[in-house]
């Protein structure tokens, strides 16, 4: 297992320490040992009630399972968990629309091929040309034998 993974169950595992044995209890005994296997020993983040999660800086991957854990084990109802599937149902269908936002091949060309790079230059200019006439060709062709 790589370490972002088991950095992860590290986070996952200190939320639940930080939550106690009455949420710890909640979760199947094989999920909890799954989580308290495969984190990392040596990485044991510290987390308080004080400040939301996100500002202390766990993984998005590690609310994810908590939120998935909070679904499954600890809503106490059939509406608390109707309600927190509806968030996840939108959340998932804004995430879809913004992938098919930026994927949009209308929306690249429109952002980068309309507006041109300000680190590029385009030189635009007009040489002259100038067209010798009969008269002129053959004086330059008698200053080349004097």
């Amino acid at each position: 297992m790589n370490i972002k993974n088991q950095e992860i169950f590290s986070e996952v595992y200190s939320v639940l320490d930080m939550l106690g044995n009455d949420f710890i209890k909640k979760v199947p005994t094989k999920i909890y040992k799954i989580i308290e296997d495969n984190r990392l020993k040596s990485y044991t983040p510290v987390y308080t009630f004080d400040t939301d999660l996100k500002k202390q800086n766990i993984k998005k991957e590690s609310i994810a399972m908590i939120a998935l854990l909070h679904l499954y084990f600890w809503c106490d109802s059939d509406l608390e968990k109707n309600k927190l599937e509806n968030i996840f149902k939108d959340n998932e269908k804004k995430y879809k629309a913004m992938m098919e936002e930026k994927n949009d091949i209308s929306n690249f060309i429109t952002k980068n091929v309309d507006k041109p790079n300000k680190t590029q230059t385009i030189e635009t200019s007009l040489t002259e040309i100038k067209k010798e006439t009969f008269f002129n060709k053959i004086i330059n062709f008698l200053k080349k034998f004097f």
